[in-house]
């Protein structure tokens, strides 16, 4: 949780009981159980599973290289030069996969234009 000290600080806080270890990560939870933290549950029917499935499948093959160039793109840059170019640059390309997805959805449902 992140919130403003009174001298307009930024101060970061973990749930009770949690606390966090090496990268960032919360001690005790698992990759699997801190991006389900992260991210709400969706509650679908059967075919919009299915539908999911195969959205995620392809999607799956362009994360890989999405993430590919973004940990190239992070290793190539001192700590300094983080932010700015680079900051935008990781953000267009998660944009672009972002992109992919409806792109994928649309096609599968037939609505291509």
């Amino acid at each position: 949780m992140i919130f403003l000290s009174g001298g307009g600080r930024m101060v970061f806080s973990e749930p009770e009981g949690l606390e966090r270890s090496g990268f960032g990560r919360l001690a005790g939870l698992s990759r699997e159980d801190e991006i389900r933290r992260a991210l709400p549950e969706i509650k679908l029917t059967p075919e919009q599973a299915d539908e999911a499935e195969q959205i995620a499948d392809i999607l799956s093959a362009k994360a890989q290289a999405t993430v590919r160039y973004l940990s190239q793109l992070m290793a190539s840059q001192a700590n300094r030069q983080l932010f700015g170019e680079t900051e935008f640059l990781m953000r267009d390309a998660v944009h672009r996969w972002g992109a992919d997805g409806i792109d994928i959805a649309l096609h599968d449902r037939n609505c291509v234009r």
